[in-house]
């Protein structure tokens, strides 16, 4: 099942921030009733982080 994340992580981690950002942005302007949690960017910055990290580890594996 887990497969099909192999390369895609990041990519996952960044679509779901910039979903935050945008309720964030319209609850800002008044159109809906959001508030981000601050501890929120800091868990999806290490998430990113560790994908990231996982994909260099991977690349320095196969150079090997």
């Amino acid at each position: 099942m887990f497969e099909w994340f192999s390369g895609k992580k990041t990519y996952l981690v960044a679509l779901v921030t910039f979903i935050v950002g945008g309720l964030e942005a319209l609850g800002g302007a008044g159109v809906i009733d959001w508030q981000t949690p601050s501890w929120l960017y800091a868990t999806l910055g290490s998430l990113g982080l560790l994908a990231l990290r996982a994909g260099v580890k991977k690349i320095e594996t196969n150079n090997d």
